[in-house]
């Protein structure tokens, strides 16, 4: 009897072990992580190829993606727990530097100078705009922010000299420009080229003033960034498989970007140019396009809005752009 129970023993002992390898770090559970975005926008083109061709999987990570319907909403949603990151304009991040909270980004997405400014066709120069309606996606978005610097770029004052009307995401002002809502939009891709198309005139090309800017980053509270280094160089590491993918897969990068934006099949040859021409301002190194976030401060410094003189350094942690450069 003695000699069946330590046979027994040897048994389970040897189908524990093997259990064990089986079930070891590559079937470990995966990190949970929600992630915010604001628009179905090309911005979030990475988050999508991250999601349909399975790098947040591959970088151990239980991804979930959460919608939010303006970038305040995102920011204030990451702020209350409801997400650990977001994806968003580097905006929202100087908004809570300047009113004492404590948002930090670590990674740059895109940094497409993508906006453009189209007008109604009697307007000929951006000037021409003043007394009129500028739609913006939300109020202290990226699209109201940027048409404030663009306004006092031509010479008027950005709180006086214009109204700014929210009508939301890219496509939805589109429409508010095509039914005369407003005067103006600032657009970018596909949206841009639609305008062109059907006949809009442009005002104003923000590559004109950049050539890098800085369109979408990823962020989280400092915090976050402090505690769990592991979650952010993980999701570093899907957003730097899926610039790589999408650089080598760019027709299926189109159908992602679609799908998950949930448009119409005929907008295809829009939404392939736009991923042709979007692909190339994805940094794989995550640097941040400093220049445009320098004039960006200096915008908020001359509204009052910021009242130091705050290094780059005071909302974005360098650690990971820096630690990406070494290797």
């Amino acid at each position: 009897m003695t000699m069946l129970t330590t046979g027994v023993r040897k048994i389970l002992s040897a189908v524990a072990l093997s259990l064990a390898v089986l079930t070891g770090p590559a079937l470990a559970q995966d990190k949970p992580v929600k992630i915010g975005l604001v628009t179905g926008d090309i911005a979030n083109l990475t988050v999508y190829v991250g999601e349909a061709k399975g790098f947040f999987k591959e970088a151990g990570l239980d991804a979930q993606i959460v919608q939010f319907g303006s970038d305040s909403a995102a920011a204030q949603g990451l702020t209350a727990g409801a997400v650990q990151l977001n994806v968003g304009s580097i905006g929202s991040v100087i908004n809570s530097y300047a009113t004492g909270r404590d948002l930090t980004a670590f990674w740059s997405v895109i940094n497409m100078p993508a906006y453009q400014w189209y007008g109604l066709p009697k307007f000929n120069t951006f000037k021409e705009l003043k007394g009129g309606r500028i739609g913006i996606s939300s109020f202290s978005s990226l699209a109201h922010r940027i048409s404030e610097w663009a306004v006092s770029y031509h010479g008027m004052d950005p709180k006086k000299d214009v109204q700014y009307v929210a009508v939301g995401g890219p496509l939805e002002r589109l429409a508010a420009l095509k039914v005369g809502q407003v005067d103006a939009i600032p657009a970018s891709p596909p949206g841009s080229l639609m305008l062109e198309e059907m006949g809009f005139k442009l005002l104003f090309d923000l590559k004109d003033a950049f050539a890098e800017f800085e369109y979408e980053v990823y962020y989280a509270r400092k915090g976050t960034i402090e505690r769990d280094r592991d979650l952010i160089n993980r999701v570093i590491n899907a957003q730097t498989k899926a610039i790589q993918w999408a650089k080598a897969n760019p027709e299926e990068t189109t159908q992602i970007v679609m799908n998950r934006s949930g448009v119409n099949k005929d907008l295809y040859r829009f939404y392939r140019k736009t991923v042709d021409s979007a692909l190339p301002y994805y940094p794989e190194k995550g640097n941040f396009a400093e220049k445009s976030i320098d004039v960006f401060v200096q915008f908020y410094k001359d509204q009052g809005q910021i009242k130091d003189n705050p290094p780059l350094s005071a909302f974005i942690d360098f650690s990971f752009v820096e630690a990406a450069a070494r290797k």
